[in-house]
């Protein structure tokens, strides 16, 4: 199957999981600086944004228009101000939330995000921050796709841009796969994982409950990850 997605600053990630059943909307992740203050943005469809909000337990409020055409909600974060703001903006089909430190008030947080352009392209949220903010280059763009492969099972996509070079692969940690260097993580990890290493992006395969990652392993060996 294949699938063009895009990360939150636009760019284009071109998957291709040949044994993928479906391939739903992914969830995308970057982290902003508005006026000196970071910002993690997570964009995701209105299931994802309702997870957010039950599992840090904030309580948001009716939707307010922005000028831009957009929605907000927002909640004290965990039920307490003095832990900052949760947030929710709608736009289209998908939503964008995070959180935003106590010091950052709702009118601010509205106005930072009314002034950011935003568009649904390939099913995942592009934001245009020209002249009004940037992406904060130690935090890199994360593309989360989930994949339900043919055989049963199921597993996710971490897909982040190459940063440098490619390390060499040593003898016995890994092989040669169709979309780069494919390793298993170190056996001590806590969450076992497969790794694929290419010229434009890293993926790393996380296998859900009850999917062996073997199975991962068999899947990756023949995804691809490219840019346009």
């Amino acid at each position: 199957m294949k699938r063009r997605r895009r990360m939150l600053d636009g760019t284009v990630v071109m998957l291709n999981v040949p044994d993928a059943l479906t391939m739903p909307p992914p969830t995308a992740i970057g982290v902003l600086r508005l006026d000196g203050a970071e910002v993690e943005l997570t964009a995701s469809d209105a299931d994802g944004a309702a997870y957010f909000a039950e599992v840090t337990r904030t309580p948001l409020g009716a939707p307010t228009p922005m000028r831009n055409g957009r929605s907000l909600r927002t909640g004290p974060l965990g039920g307490d101000a003095a832990l900052g703001l949760g947030f929710v903006l709608e736009v289209g089909s998908q939503r964008v939330f995070g959180s935003v430190p106590p010091a950052v008030s709702r009118t601010d947080l509205a106005r930072w995000l009314g002034r950011i352009q935003w568009k649904v392209v390939d099913s995942s949220v592009q934001a245009d921050l020209t002249g009004v903010a940037e992406w904060v280059p130690e935090r890199p763009q994360v593309l989360a796709q989930e994949v339900d492969l043919e055989g049963g099972g199921n597993y996710l996509l971490d897909v982040r841009r190459a940063r440098g070079r490619r390390r060499e692969r040593r003898a016995g940690s890994g092989g040669r796969a169709r979309g780069g260097d494919l390793y298993r993580s170190a056996q001590d990890e806590t969450r076992p994982h497969v790794i694929l290493e290419a010229d434009d992006f890293v993926a790393y395969g996380i296998p859900m409950p009850a999917t062996p990652i073997d199975d991962v392993v068999s899947s990756m060996l023949d995804v691809t990850t490219t840019t346009e």
